[in-house]
């Protein structure tokens, strides 16, 4: 019949992502279960009337979309050929195929219905296939005439599960797994029987395993996905529903691993550009492992030297950050482009950190020659040509003085310093300091001037070298005035500061502390990467299963529709909206939920991030707050003072200094 067409080995590139998805892995010779698509081209058809009598742009045709398709009567000849297709299958399951779900962007998993496992009759295909085509309006009209939807027998399968071919915060190559003995439990955000890392089970039990997951079962599954992600050849991983049944694996869904660092890819399209750290940009990306270590190193550091010490304007501190580009941009770039890029750095040298096609790279350059030099080892490295470039990039001054300032119990500072550079040398014995020491009121308590002829600096390969016959170089009164007052500007915790001269300016090079800067660090799981800092909210279970009621469908975080979503939310949910909205606070809202449930994909927009006492990494939520950049963790944690600001950083969670 016109506008249905079966799902097999034929792809038709026509075909939304979900159905195309299973058209390719069929393709390639994997088990889908048997289905039927109704095409896009068939709502376009239902719905023409109707749209050319109403106006789009006006939200209240939401409302009149769905009594029409509460009115809506299929031709009995349609729906006859969709039941007799499947023949004496007792049950099946409709499932949404919107034209804005599974794309390497965007899944909008959890947005959309799936009905099933439902009667193979007329009365429960029409009601399912109204219910998912109503469900795809919670993201707009546009999926009003632009639905598809899939229809396929239901399999009781001995064992089902999900499977992300990388790890879904990192992306790192590895293959994690979460099954489950209850439909759908993954998805919503309930914890999972147990998790398999790379064939391995990692929480659970021996007794879950022998039950659920036998050893041949965990090969099968694991050469399906090792086979699948090199066919699919997705730049990202992929993230797989699967089941098995009679010793086969079945694909129930397949589409790309969704993420924040999706989008940094996608930016390197837009041409060569530098991420500062202290920006907070730095947290709308998810960056591979290797970059990830140096931002947790260094961001809560520099936080806290933008909140403390920045606000002296004689006071500075480096630019650092990630200089991101694709290969094509290194090779290719513009001389504007190039001056550009230049101009970010005061310093004549660039310190640069990178790790490409596996290989680590520590340099100091001079800044004129960075994008040269960095040509030059690439051609040795052999690096792909669609391997994006990013490289850590420090400003590097070869200082007139550095030293260190101190605090100790009593109040009192002590400055040491060196001419030249103490960056290598501090734990040098040959080192002669010069040192003053300061009481509590500002007052130079002491001093000692060594006149020692020596100057610590660098060779020509930047090694570090100690100089002599060089005049020694004094501090005058108003630098020891602004570096003395360095350590009272870091708050309440004992801290020694690193810091350098270099002209006329004064920077901050490090922070060392006695303790960490965040007075508590709580165990947690990571769900979704990236910085907030605020109030913890809580929500109660109680609350939560309240609001779940309250909607009949799931909804997708979409800044066009917003307004039109809260208007269409049952009562409860718009009043809970609105109490995060009214929340007069400062800082973010941090929202602490028993589980990621995936209602609470409307809260995005108002919250900095989530705290949730359980769940599944894989969670729907879990997937839309990733692909947001929302941070979001699991913590054992359920009890938080609201008068204290905690911050969630990459995975830690911490009581605010």
């Amino acid at each position: 019949m016109e506008h249905i067409k079966k799902i097999n080995d034929g792809v038709d590139l026509n075909h939304y992502n979900k159905s195309l998805n299973l058209e390719r892995a069929m393709k390639y010779g994997y088990r889908v279960p048997q289905g039927l698509i109704i095409e896009q081209t068939y709502f376009e058809e239902v719905t023409r009337e109707f749209l050319i009598r109403s106006k789009e742009s006006d939200f209240i045709n939401i409302s009149l979309a769905k009594k029409f398709i509460k009115n809506v009567e299929f031709p009995k000849l349609l729906i006859e050929e969709l039941s007799n297709f499947f023949g004496e299958s007792d049950h099946l399951i409709v499932r949404s195929n919107f034209k804005n779900e599974d794309s390497e962007i965007t899944s909008n998993a959890g947005t959309f219905e799936s009905i099933g496992p439902i009667h193979n009759n007329s009365k429960s295909i029409i009601n399912a296939i109204k219910q998912v085509w109503k469900s795809g309006l919670s993201s707009g009209l546009d999926n009003f005439r632009n639905a598809s939807i899939i229809i396929q027998k239901y399999i009781d399968f001995q064992i089902s599960g999900v499977s992300f071919t990388r790890d879904p915060v990192t992306l790192e190559k590895r293959t994690f797994t979460e099954v489950t003995n209850e439909n759908g439990s993954i998805e919503s955000g309930i914890e999972p029987v147990f998790n398999l890392y790379n064939n391995s089970i990692s929480t659970g039990n021996e007794e879950v395993k022998s039950d659920y997951m036998s050893k041949s079962y965990m090969e099968l599954l694991n050469v399906t996905l090792n086979k699948l992600e090199n066919d699919f050849e997705s730049s990202y991983g992929i993230d797989v529903e699967w089941g098995i049944y009679n010793n086969d694996v079945y694909i129930v869904q397949i589409r790309p691993i969704t993420s924040s660092i999706n989008k940094l890819n996608t930016m390197l399209d837009k041409g060569p550009r530098f991420i500062n750290l202290d920006s907070n940009e730095i947290h709308n990306f998810e960056w591979p492992k290797f970059y990830k270590t140096l931002i947790r190193k260094h961001w809560i550091k520099r936080h806290w030297m933008k909140e403390n010490v920045n606000k002296e304007s004689n006071i500075f501190t480096y630019k650092l950050g990630f200089l991101v580009m694709n290969f094509e941009d290194l090779f290719n770039i513009s001389e504007d482009t190039s001056d550009r890029l230049l101009k970010i750095w005061d310093s004549k040298y660039l310190y640069l950190i990178a790790e490409i096609s596996g290989i680590k790279l520590e340099r100091i350059f001079e800044k004129e020659s960075l994008l040269g030099n960095l040509r030059v080892i690439l051609k040795k490295i052999g690096i792909k040509e669609n391997e994006p470039l990013i490289f850590w990039v420090s400003e590097f001054f070869i200082p007139d003085i550095s030293g260190i300032v101190s605090q100790n119990l009593d109040g009192e500072k002590l400055i040491e310093y060196i001419p030249g550079d103490l960056a290598g040398l501090k734990n040098n014995k040959d080192i002669e300091f010069s040192r003053y020491l300061i009481n509590k009121e500002g007052i130079i308590k002491s001093k000692h001037i060594n006149e020692s002829k020596y100057l610590y600096s660098f060779d020509d390969n930047f090694n570090s070298v100690k100089k002599e016959n060089f005049e020694n170089t004094i501090l005058n009164e108003e630098q020891v005035k602004i570096i003395s007052l360095m350590p009272e500007k870091m708050g309440k915790i004992q801290v020694d500061v690193e810091w350098i001269i270099k002209g006329k300016k004064i920077y901050i090079y490090d922070v060392s502390t006695e303790s960490d800067i965040g007075k508590i660090s709580y165990d947690n799981n990571i769900i979704s990467s990236g910085y907030c800092r605020g109030n913890v909210i809580m929500l109660s279970e109680f609350e939560l299963q309240k609001l779940e009621k309250a909607s009949r469908f799931h909804v997708s975080v979409d800044e066009d529709f917003i307004e039109q979503k809260e208007i269409s939310a049952k009562p409860e949910i718009y009043k809970y909206i609105r109490k995060l909205k009214n929340i007069n606070e400062n800082e973010d809202i941090i929202l602490h939920a028993p589980y990621p449930s995936s209602i609470l994909s409307l809260f995005i927009p108002y919250v900095g991030g989530f705290i949730f006492e359980k769940g599944s990494i894989m969670s729907h939520l879990g997937i839309k707050l990733r692909e947001s950049g929302t941070p979001a963790i699991i913590s054992k944690v359920n009890k938080f003072n609201r008068n204290k600001i905690f911050f969630i950083e990459n995975g830690s969670l911490r009581e605010d200094y």
